[in-house]
């Protein structure tokens, strides 16, 4: 889907002529590459399935097929029901995302989330990326000594 912008800039000359100029700027909504899609969907469940692990039972394992611009995408989660009702819901705010470049979900001009869900999906995203990135560290550390 397309929408044409136009608006009109004013020039200015060396001789103090005033020039007007019609621009015509064609903004593409949807446009997120099918590859940054995939990559916010891993990430999405690499978050989850850390958090999950840690911190519930009953992890049941599912198969998630997603389409994003004629393009699928299946995704094996381990993850209690409580979990995948979240990341379904985060995988539907994705799919939706109306920005042509998708800005971080926490400084978005037009949230898409509701407020009550957001908070449990920041809870997650904090918690699993302090997770991954001691992990990282420790690895790094391990790697120096050995």
């Amino acid at each position: 889907m397309y929408i044409n912008v136009f608006y009109v800039k004013i020039l200015k000359t060396n001789l103090n002529k005033t020039i007007f100029a019609l621009n015509i700027k064609r903004k593409v909504l949807f446009t997120m590459t099918t590859e940054k899609f995939e990559i916010e969907i891993n990430t999405l469940k690499k978050f989850f399935e850390v958090y999950c692990n840690d911190k519930h039972e009953n992890q049941i394992q599912k198969t998630v097929n997603l389409e994003y611009k004629d393009k699928k995408f299946s995704l094996d989660l381990l993850l209690c029901e409580e979990c995948h009702e979240a990341i379904n819901y985060s995988f539907e705010r994705l799919d939706q995302c109306p920005h042509e470049i998708k800005p971080r979900c926490r400084t978005c001009p037009s949230p898409c989330y509701e407020k009550s869900r957001w908070k449990n999906i920041a809870k997650v995203m904090k918690y699993a990326a302090i997770k991954l990135s001691l992990t990282k560290m420790k690895n790094k550390i391990k790697s120096i000594f050995s």
